[in-house]
């Protein structure tokens, strides 16, 4: 009996280390050897990052370097290290945070991908986006393939919810995957806006054209979705999220929301059921 809250507390950690856990393949050979050194990244944008730096550095060895050579893993992991001085990422920004910084934004963030503007011949592109959720980052919308285009267009509407955010990964590939650009922009109440604000994004030799906005938890949690369908509790999920156009239904979110904020604590929050009188209030303001 004593031992059944550590089982839970190590299982919870357990679940967490696992969605945290570096996932990205990225693979380094040596022509020489024949060696492929594999490495696990955990987001695309890093992953662009290291390939990037890896290039970088690559050109700068001398001529026939790689046939006359070959990479020890000391030496590998020299070099790995030495890619730092060119990683641009932020890396611990969440651990250092202080409380005078700014509180991590929870809520809804909408975003409208328009178009893409500097491309010097037609392609067909794709955007990724990635936000961040207590120090983590996770892949949160990856859009459709553009039509081959000088100025490729899109606008597509994504809505991500935020849980301890503070930074928007932003990368563009072709069709064939190969990464064009990327940028990291800093998520903050002092420019976001429940009004869609136009931002243009330079990702390297391109510019982004997007509209972002931001609902915080607080108004979520207050305000009841326009498109409230009747007979809500009884009708099938994908009917549901088609009518509020939400990757999940506003009451699933709001219900996780608010047992996480004041419901964690309480011995057999999913296990005694509520009140009928208290559960059927509920129902109706929905």
């Amino acid at each position: 009996g004593n031992l059944d809250k550590p089982r839970k507390q190590l299982a919870e950690l357990e679940a967490q280390l696992v969605l945290a856990s570096p996932h990205l393949l990225l693979q380094v050979s040596s022509k020489s050897s024949g060696k492929t050194y594999s490495f696990y990244l955990s987001s695309e944008f890093e992953r662009a990052q290291w390939v990037e730096t890896l290039r970088t550095l690559q050109s700068s060895l001398p001529p026939n370097t790689s046939q006359a050579h070959t990479l020890s893993m000391v030496e590998l992991q020299a070099w790995i290290s030495s890619c730092r001085k060119f990683l641009k990422t932020n890396m611990g920004s969440f651990l250092m945070r202080s409380t005078r910084d700014e509180p991590l934004l929870v809520g809804d963030l909408q975003l409208v991908i328009k178009s893409i503007s500097g491309l010097t011949r037609p392609c067909s592109l794709y955007v990724v986006a990635e936000i961040d959720s207590y120090g983590h980052f996770f892949r949160k919308v990856k859009s459709r393939v553009s039509e081959p285009s000088l100025e490729p267009l899109w606008n597509e509407e994504c809505l991500i919810e935020l849980e301890g955010s503070e930074n928007l990964r932003l990368l563009v590939y072709t069709d064939q995957g190969d990464h064009r650009g990327r940028a990291c922009i800093e998520l903050s109440r002092s420019w976001l806006s429940p009004q869609y604000t136009t931002q243009k994004i330079s990702l390297g030799d391109l510019i982004l054209t997007c509209e972002l906005r931001f609902i915080g938890y607080e108004e979520t949690t207050r305000r009841v979705p326009q498109s409230k369908p009747a007979g809500l509790f009884k009708t099938p999920i994908q009917q549901t999220t088609k009518k509020e156009k939400r990757a999940v239904p506003f009451i699933i979110t709001s219900c996780v929301r608010e047992v996480e904020r004041r419901g964690i604590n309480e011995v057999g929050i999913y296990r005694v059921s509520g009140s009928s009188a208290d559960m059927a209030r509920l129902k109706k303001a929905y």
